[in-house]
């Protein structure tokens, strides 16, 4: 596939909960076709959307960017991560819950 898979960058900051939650049904259709790459603050597009992959990056002591965690959304190390550093975290797993029975 020329050009690879599509990269979106931090998409909430210009949607509201209403479309990301609608974006979130698309994404579970849309990546059985091709692969997708999200950078999010947002645990609503990581967790409702059916994350694969998780990576978490942290800050070194001398301010740069480095992966600190990798892994799945059920990987215990992972929901921690999502739970105490993205928007809407904890709440987001009970949506997620309630909504896919998972």
């Amino acid at each position: 596939m020329l050009g690879g898979p599509p990269k979106i960058d931090q998409p909430e900051g210009d949607l509201d909960n209403k479309i990301i939650a609608e974006l979130t049904d698309k994404l579970h259709t849309a990546k059985q076709k091709r692969q997708l790459i999200f950078a999010s603050h947002n645990a609503n597009i990581v967790v409702n959307g059916s994350s694969e992959l998780v990576g978490y990056l942290g800050v070194d002591t001398t301010g740069n960017r480095q992966i600190e965690r990798v892994g799945a959304i059920d990987n215990p190390e992972i929901c921690d991560v999502i739970t105490t550093t993205m928007e809407g975290g904890e709440r987001t797993f009970k949506d997620r819950q309630d909504k896919y029975d998972y």
